[in-house]
């Protein structure tokens, strides 16, 4: 839950910066990005406790791909259509960590929160990953190839989450 929460502030964040007019479609897949992982916990206990197991907490998409044969954004997808929910924010949720595997024919504002919540979920990484330091440097590389964004954008995007991330989780 922290780490979607944190993922939800830095995407409306970076949405603000580089891609307004879909700021708050980018929260809310932010919330929604994880949402497979929390599926499969719930699915597959022994299972996917094994990977988080293995993992030491967080399973990268390559250690779930080995593992269990398919990623948890893939389960994030299934869930999302099932329960109904728009095109937009299912790719934008799910296809976070794969941006480049949204099928060519999704909408170009897919494509964008994607990519917006997949950045945020590097910044997410800083508060959250052992190598902070690492983490940043991943974050600020990362801003710049797919946004333009450099240190300093980055750096305002990481001081003004802190009061944003209280006030969302206590909505």
């Amino acid at each position: 839950w922290h780490r979607s929460v944190v993922d939800a502030v830095i995407a409306r964040s970076l949405a603000r910066i580089v891609d307004q007019p879909v700021a708050e479609e980018a929260f809310l897949c932010g919330l929604l990005s994880h949402i497979g992982k929390l599926a499969l916990t719930h699915a597959a206990p022994q299972e996917y406790g094994a990977v988080v197991s293995e993992a030491g907490g967080w399973p990268t998409d390559e250690l779930e791909r080995e593992r269990l044969g398919f990623v948890s954004g893939e389960a994030a997808e299934r869930l999302l259509r099932g329960w109904g929910v728009p095109d937009m924010l299912v790719l934008g949720a799910a296809y976070a960590h794969r941006p480049e595997r949204i099928p060519l024919d999704a909408a170009g504002e897919a494509r964008r929160i994607a990519r917006i919540v997949g950045l945020a979920e590097l910044g997410t990484a800083v508060m959250f990953d052992d190598d902070k330091g690492g983490a940043l440097a991943r974050f600020i590389n990362e801003a710049d190839l797919r946004f333009g964004l450099k240190r300093d954008g980055v750096e305002f995007v990481l001081a003004s989450v802190e009061v944003e991330i209280g006030e969302a989780a206590v909505i």
